[in-house]
């Protein structure tokens, strides 16, 4: 596939507009984007760090260094702004929304690191674990509902279920924080979690969790330094561990860093095998597990990003990679009786059978010195198995991921003007307004320096398979993105990026 350089003007706009103004301007840098990549909008809005969805309505949500932002996207390659709240923080990467049958609205967003907002009398500085409810129900005026100090780490937060009735912080120590949001003006913890399996490894020896993803059959699946583990919360104030991952939880392959955050698509086809149905792995093996793809039933795929910013000596080394992981067995009472009886970290059975990293993962001697945030980010999984994944400084990849075991990349959208935290399909909506259950093809970038950029991708067919693509490397992303970075970290904007996790 033919690979397109392109030159663009870099902006960082620290407000809410369409419009940059010409003072923000930094020198143009090149871009490099595949055939099959097409930029066909963007929003400059100041740090954006991620986005969700409405599924009743086409309105987005957006959490930035600087405040809470919602946008109209009824025509989706031109999000309109509607409301914004000024409240610096850092970081919530991964946004949640709750959605009550009354029509409430709301969104969490929990800094481990800084937060201010004059109009709530809210102030928050390292050291301090909090996280702030945010009504949106009416996304034209976002406002606090509520604020509260956790025990544990709140990175990110996260909804238990669909309603959001209860929420997770990420956690840290081994545990993590359960509060009852029944009433969002008055969370109520509930219980501090403790278990072995959400342990530390070798950069964070205390145990530290990253995120939580609820699949659409309501297995709440867990990541962070302990590995991988499966929650049943069907009663989210007493989780029930259905797996973990296996011994390849902490090595230096899999979670050197950190496993960051996991999507499991097509989760409501799962069926949990048969112990006789069971493919066994080597538990010798330190690499991945041999498996042909007609080995994988529907389900069976945890996605999962492991983040590497265990070194700042450029962006050679493997820096992180996209992993998919066997689920074979989702099962309480076998994990508790059979395969993991002692709860021992590293002694589940969900195993890697696939992973793909970037040409500099590639080649340790190919370095970019000035770039330390090179590694691979949040991520999502379109419903035809392609994935855009973020790999901040290192731009977007979109993979084909429908043989898990070989994952491949098939476009890319790169510049060193970028630092893309996470990219989203967009979900198509009807007449009405609300999701229909599909993808489109549309990307929405999420980056704290230029913003939204708004992607059309042109998808294979089913059946169709697109060219494996390689994206070079440029010396110009350098000093580009270094420049970009220094703004960024400017602490009169409470700007920063992913310092930790």
């Amino acid at each position: 596939m033919r690979t397109r350089i392109l030159t663009l003007t870099v902006t960082l706009v620290m407000a809410l507009a369409l419009v940059p103004p010409a003072s923000a301007q930094l020198p143009s840098i090149p871009v490099l984007t595949t055939d099959n990549v097409e930029v066909v909008g963007a929003v400059p809005a100041a740090s954006v760090v991620a986005v969700t969805f409405d599924p009743l309505k086409p309105v987005m949500y957006a959490t930035t260094l600087s405040g809470f932002a919602t946008f109209d996207i009824s025509d989706p390659e031109l999000p309109l702004p509607l409301g914004f709240l000024p409240f610096p923080h850092f970081s919530n990467e991964n946004v949640k929304l709750g959605v009550r049958e009354d029509g409430t609205r709301f969104i969490m967003a929990g800094f481990d690191l800084v937060g201010y907002s004059p109009n709530a009398g809210i102030t928050n500085t390292r050291g301090t674990s909090r996280f702030v409810v945010i009504d949106v129900t009416d996304p034209a005026a976002p406002e606090v509902a509520s604020s509260v100090n956790a025990t544990t780490r709140t990175h990110t937060m996260s909804c238990a279920n669909a309603a959001c009735t209860h929420a997770f912080t990420s956690g840290s120590g081994g545990k993590f924080d359960i509060y009852d949001l029944a009433d969002i003006t008055k969370p109520v913890l509930v219980t501090t979690y403790e278990n072995a399996l959400l342990g530390g490894n070798n950069t964070f020896r205390g145990g530290v969790g990253h995120d939580w993803d609820i699949d659409e059959s309501g297995v709440a699946w867990w990541v962070g330094s302990g590995g991988i583990v499966a929650f049943d919360v069907t009663d989210p104030t007493d989780p029930q561990v259905l797996n973990s991952s296996d011994h390849r939880s902490r090595v230096a392959q899999f979670n050197k860093y950190i496993s960051h955050n996991s999507q499991r698509p097509d989760a409501d086809a799962f069926t949990s095998r048969a112990p006789g149905d069971v493919i066994a792995g080597d538990l010798s093996n330190k690499g991945l597990e041999d498996r042909d793809a007609a080995d994988v039933r529907g389900g069976e795929i945890l996605f999962v990003t492991e983040e590497d910013l265990s070194s700042t000596a450029g962006c050679g080394g493997t820096r992180g990679s996209i992993q998919a992981w066997h689920v074979q067995e989702l099962d309480a009472d076998r994990y508790a009786t059979t395969i993991n009886p002692d709860g021992l970290r590293d002694a589940g059975s969900i195993q890697p059978i696939g992973q793909w990293t970037t040409e500099m993962g590639e080649d340790p001697a190919a370095s970019l010195p000035t770039a330390t945030f090179c590694s691979a980010h949040y991520f999502d999984v379109h419903e035809t198995g392609i994935i855009a994944q973020a790999w901040y400084q290192q731009g977007l990849r979109i993979l084909d991921a429908r043989d898990p075991s070989d994952i491949r990349q098939i476009g890319y959208y790169v510049t060193g003007g970028q630092e893309i935290f996470g990219a989203k399909w967009v979900p198509e909506y009807d007449a009405d307004g609300v999701q229909t259950g599909r993808d489109s093809n549309l990307l929405y970038t999420e980056d704290p320096g230029r913003g939204i950029e708004v992607l059309r991708i042109d998808l294979p067919e089913d059946g169709e398979t697109a060219p494996t693509v390689r994206a070079p490397i440029l010396p110009e992303w350098r000093a580009a993105g270094l420049a970009l970075r220094a703004r960024a970290l400017d602490p009169a904007s409470f700007g920063g990026l992913c310092l930790i996790g």
